[in-house]
């Protein structure tokens, strides 16, 4: 049987090496923080409007840990004036523990702007995931979801173009149970 022998090398203790390292760190983190500076981002476009939405909801528990959702709606964008539209999704919700649940689907939609006809259709695959926090009388319930979001036009009036873009939207909702049939909540997507 031979021996062996084990050699460690830390440049932390020689001097030169150390030296070399908290360099290149410092250079690492000038190039980091000056990214934002010289890289071009769009700009955000915010655009105004009401909206008024009429949406009905189910869910069907299939198993403790499965059930499909469904919801259906229609929205009115300003008063009519800009137009309305209409989604259906359906989605497969798994419970992964007491406070975590996972869910994808499938949400089509069409769009009637400034039209009484059908002007565009998007069909939106998502997925996404909750966690929900209980203690006492609140729960603050998290969601992320990820949208695949494609657009088709369906009317000669429509612009000629077929595009696709991703949106992740996030949503934090606060609850107050106050009694056996009554809660108060608020949250902000």
């Amino acid at each position: 049987m031979g021996s062996y022998y084990t050699v460690m090398f830390n440049p932390g203790h020689l001097p030169f090496f150390k030296a070399v390292a908290t360099l290149a760190l410092r250079m690492n983190v000038l190039i980091v923080m000056s990214i934002p500076r010289i890289s071009h981002a769009q700009e955000r476009q915010v655009v105004h409007q009401y909206q008024q939405w009429t949406e009905y909801g189910a869910q069907w528990k299939l198993t403790d840990k499965y059930s499909v959702l469904f919801d259906a709606g229609s929205r009115l964008i300003d008063n009519y004036l800009k137009g309305t539209f209409y989604y259906t999704r359906v989605g497969l919700d798994r419970v992964m523990s007491k406070s975590v649940a996972v869910h994808a689907g499938f949400a089509h939609v069409g769009y009637f702007l400034r039209s009484p006809r059908l002007r565009q259709v998007e069909h939106r695959p998502y997925q996404e995931i909750t966690v929900t926090h209980i203690r006492n009388k609140w729960q603050v319930q998290q969601r992320l979801r990820v949208e695949e979001r494609v657009f088709t036009p369906v009317s000669a009036h429509a612009a000629d173009y077929n595009w696709f873009n991703w949106r992740f939207r996030y949503m934090c909702m606060v609850e107050l149970r106050a009694g056996r049939f009554f809660s108060f909540g608020g949250g902000k997507r």
